[in-house]
C-alpha cells in the first residue's frame, strides 16, 4: 500500500525528511520577511489607486478604463504599482526555487537517489516556465480586479466574473506545476495515467482538509495548542504529499 511505504520512507530516512521540512518552513518564513515591506507597499498603493478612482470618474465626460488608469492623478501611482509587482514576482521566484526546490530535492531523495544538478536544473526550468503563468495570471488578476472597482461605480450589483475564471485558472495552473514536479518535465499531468493523477489529488486534498479543519477544532478548547498542532500537522502533511505523489506516481501500475 502506497501510504503505508510512504510513511516508512519518511521514518527511514529522518534525516531527508527533517530537512525537507526546514526548507518548508524556511520558505515561508523568507517569503514573508522579504517580501513583507514590498506587500506593505504594494497594499498602500492599490489602497490609493482604489480611493481615487471616483474623483477621477466624476472629472471625466467620457468615462473609459484606459482613461482612469491613465488620468494625472492615477497614473504615476499606477506605473509605481507596477514596479513593484514585478519586484515582489522577483524576490518570490528566487525564495521559491532555493527553499522549494531544496525541500522537493530531500522529498525525492527519500524516495529515490537523483543527481542534484540535473534535478535542479530541471526544477528551475519548470519553475521559471509556470512561473511566468502564474505571474501573469496574478497581475491580468490585478488589473481586472482594479477594473472591475471602476465597473461597479456604474452597476453595484455586478459579479467579477472575470476574476472568479482567472481564480480557476490560477488553481488550475498550480495543479500542473505541482505534477510537473513529480516527474521532473513540463506538462506531466497529461502524461500520467488519470487514476494516479486522481489518487495524487484526492489524497492531498483530504490532507489539506485535516490541516485546516483540526486546528479550527482545537482552538474552541485550547488557541496556544492549536498553533502548535497547525504546525505538526501542515509541514510534516507537505512532506507526505510529496512523497505519496512520487512514490504513487512512478509505480507501473496503480491497485
Amino acid at each position: 500500500m502506497i501510504v503505508k511505504k510512504s510513511f516508512n520512507d519518511i521514518f527511514r530516512a529522518p534525516g531527508f525528511s527533517v530537512l525537507s521540512v526546514v526548507f518548508d518552513v524556511l520558505f515561508f518564513f523568507l517569503f514573508g520577511f522579504i517580501t513583507g515591506p514590498v506587500r506593505v507597499r504594494l497594499a498602500e498603493l492599490a489602497t490609493i489607486i482604489a480611493s481615487s478612482i471616483p474623483s477621477v470618474v466624476e472629472k471625466l465626460d467620457f468615462v473609459t478604463v484606459s482613461k482612469v488608469f491613465f488620468s494625472p492623478d492615477i497614473k504615476p501611482f499606477l506605473f509605481r504599482l507596477l514596479s513593484f509587482v514585478f519586484l515582489f514576482y522577483f524576490l518570490v521566484f528566487v525564495v521559491f526555487v532555493v527553499c522549494q526546490g531544496l525541500a522537493w530535492w530531500f522529498a525525492f531523495k527519500i524516495v529515490k537517489p537523483k543527481s542534484f544538478l540535473r534535478f535542479f536544473w530541471s526544477f528551475f526550468r519548470i519553475s521559471l516556465f509556470w512561473g511566468v503563468i502564474l505571474a501573469v495570471l496574478h497581475f491580468v488578476s490585478v488589473f481586472v480586479d482594479l477594473r472591475f472597482e471602476v465597473l461597479k461605480k456604474f452597476n453595484p450589483s455586478s459579479v467579477n466574473f472575470l476574476g472568479y475564471f482567472i481564480f480557476a485558472l490560477i488553481v488550475i495552473s498550480a495543479v500542473l506545476v505541482f505534477f510537473s514536479y513529480l516527474k521532473l518535465r513540463l506538462f506531466a499531468f497529461f502524461k500520467i495515467p488519470f487514476k494516479k493523477s486522481f489518487n495524487v489529488l484526492f489524497v492531498s486534498f483530504i490532507i489539506i482538509v485535516l490541516i485546516k479543519l483540526l486546528p479550527k477544532l482545537v482552538a474552541k478548547i485550547n488557541p496556544t495548542v492549536a498553533l502548535v498542532v497547525s504546525f505538526l500537522l501542515t509541514f510534516p502533511g507537505f512532506l507526505f504529499i510529496r512523497v505519496y505523489s512520487i512514490n504513487l506516481v512512478k509505480l507501473k501500475k496503480v491497485e
